[in-house]
């Protein structure tokens, strides 16, 4: 797995890995399955589901807040980074919330401008 990983973060496709497998194998493995089942199925998709599972996590600079006073300094918080786009997640029950990198000067202004009336 680790292996896999590492050639696909170097931009190299779950096919091609395949297709390596599948042009380099034993030629007993040949000779038994021929060459597009020298590789068995399980082991092409298990590679296909690690190249899969690298692409749906993307890294993003962001900041977090959870030091909030109350409920309503959560919500404010919120739903201004709602409006403004840089929401990139919110949780309620734990009172979390993760904004844009970029957002964050907007928010900590925000923040101070209306704090006091929260």
């Amino acid at each position: 797995m680790a292996g896999c990983l590492v050639l696909c973060a170097v931009g190299i496709t779950a096919s091609q890995i395949i297709s390596f497998l599948r042009a380099n194998a034993h030629k007993q493995c040949l000779a038994t399955g021929g060459p597009l089942n020298c590789l068995p199925v399980t082991v092409a998709d298990q590679i296909r589901l690690w190249e899969d599972e690298r692409k749906r996590l993307t890294f993003t600079e962001a900041t977090l807040y959870s030091a909030f006073e109350g409920e309503p300094e959560f919500i404010g918080v919120r739903d201004f980074s709602l409006r403004e786009g840089i929401l990139l997640w919110a949780d309620s029950d734990k009172k979390l919330v993760i904004v844009s990198d970029e957002g964050h000067e907007k928010v900590r202004a925000w923040w101070k401008a209306n704090k006091a009336s929260m």
